[in-house]
């Protein structure tokens, strides 16, 4: 039986976020014309972050603890079911769990990238990035988002 992952939809969160930032910086290879001014690049590192940031720990124990309750329930449902009865209720869970995570990390996924445009404001930056796109210079904005969220600055 396959069992319910929480770490794998805080992965798939982190994923998504780093992509909308990407995307919504509009970052284009074009040169620019002359007279035109350059764009500031920053960038951040998305997993430090969230592995700093209070409220998304708290939120992340939280979905653990009833990610345990639910395997438990599940395992003691499914005993004695059909393969495909418990693959079926197998899905139902993982919905559930699903639309959990959706309703305790989605506005903490917002209070990030609204954290992150903040401070990349204040910075004078007009194009955030995640640090793994970046190979070379840019302006590291990662701390000033951790401070901004209330974490620890390491």
């Amino acid at each position: 039986m396959r069992r319910l992952n929480i770490r794998a939809l805080a992965l798939g969160s982190i994923g998504i976020v780093v992509v909308a930032l990407i995307a919504a910086g509009g970052f284009t290879l074009v040169p620019r014309a002359a007279g035109q001014s350059s764009q500031v690049i920053g960038y951040v590192n998305v997993n430090k972050i969230f592995a700093e940031y209070p409220d998304f720990q708290k939120g992340m124990a939280a979905l653990q603890k009833e990610l345990q309750a639910m395997q438990k329930e599940l395992d003691a449902k499914v005993e004695g079911l059909d393969t495909n009865s418990k693959v079926k209720m197998r899905d139902e869970y993982q919905a559930r769990l699903d639309k959990r995570k959706a309703e305790v990390l989605g506005p903490l996924e917002k209070k990030v990238n609204q954290a992150i445009e903040d401070v990349a404001k204040a910075s004078g930056v007009s194009v955030v990035l995640s640090n793994q796109a970046v190979i070379y210079g840019g302006k590291d904005l990662t701390d000033e988002v951790i401070k901004r969220l209330g974490g620890s600055k390491k």
